[in-house]
């Protein structure tokens, strides 16, 4: 499929968000957001700010997204699990995280 808005740069990853909003991780790790036709919750705009706040620090390799979680890999090994409940970090390796998954779990985990 097209994505109905461009976007700069090339896509590394994408995640749809449960309101049809599709995350999308750009080539220099930065996130965007092509919004859904649903209304979007405020806990969804607060958790896409929060993990677009990390990536300018941290840029991202990997992606993946929940209701109520978006996990991000980086270039140094982390993986950064973002939800509801607040941020969990892990440095799972040395060097760059090629690939994440998101599960539903009743205590997070990283």
């Amino acid at each position: 499929g097209r994505l109905a808005h461009a976007v700069p740069g090339r896509i590394a990853a994408l995640a749809p968000a449960p309101d049809g909003t599709v995350l999308l991780l750009d080539d220099r790790g930065r996130l965007h957001t092509v919004r859904g036709t649903a209304p979007r919750p405020p806990y969804l705009e607060r958790l896409t700010e929060a993990v677009s706040a990390t990536l300018a620090r941290h840029p991202g390799t990997a992606l993946a997204a929940i209701a109520g979680s978006v996990v991000v890999g980086d270039r140094l090994g982390s993986v950064h699990a973002f939800g509801l409940t607040g941020l969990h970090q892990a440095a799972s390796h040395s060097g760059r995280v090629t690939a994440v998954a998101a599960v539903e779990s009743a205590t997070p985990f990283v």
